[in-house]
């Protein structure tokens, strides 16, 4: 039989006993692991590239008077969202509306005589068409609840400026501006 000093006899103590068996045991459940967890988590987590894009082009605002909310305004610029409304000529936003009943006092949402939409510049929507729960178009905004009004608001484009500026106004209780980029 031949003999090699170089080679030991497994006792359990060196270094490729126990200790190894354990980090090469270790390693092996670590790798499995890592092997299914991106199937996983892809199945866990679904994208949502409409929801994504539509959360950059949202602005949320709010009128508060006395420490209490008055108005919350959630609005989606809706042009760079969908083909049907990229118009150069007009501008087009999706706008939730929840506002207390003493805000807004002849009628509830923007079709009262006490509450205003507009540009900063003072334009005045060219059309303020009221949605229905089930409308399509709600589905470019990330924000639904039961106590929003959703509204298709279509303003004249102001030619080239980057920015465009929507206002809420109530005239008992103050404004909020939202600001979009084109």
């Amino acid at each position: 039989m031949i003999k090699c000093r170089y080679i030991k006899k497994f006792d359990g103590k060196s270094f490729m006993g126990k200790n190894f068996l354990k980090y090469l045991f270790f390693l092996i459940v670590m790798f499995s692991l890592n092997g299914c967890s991106s199937k996983i988590y892809s199945e866990l987590i679904n994208e949502d590239k409409l929801y994504e894009k539509s959360l950059l082009y949202t602005k949320k605002g709010e009128i508060v008077s006395s420490l209490e909310t008055k108005a919350v305004v959630v609005a989606t610029y809706l042009n760079p969202l969908d083909q049907e409304y990229d118009d150069k000529d007009k501008d087009y936003f999706i706008v939730a509306l929840y506002a207390e009943k003493d805000l807004c006092k002849s009628k509830a949402g923007l079709e009262s005589d006490d509450c205003d939409i507009r540009l900063k510049d003072g334009t005045k929507p060219s059309k303020v068409e009221k949605l229905k729960k089930e409308s399509s178009l709600l589905r470019y905004i990330p924000v639904h609840n039961g106590w929003f009004k959703y509204y298709l608001v279509e303003f004249p484009s102001k030619g080239e400026s980057k920015k465009v500026s929507l206002v809420f106004e109530s005239r008992r209780f103050g404004k909020t501006e939202l600001v979009f980029s084109k």
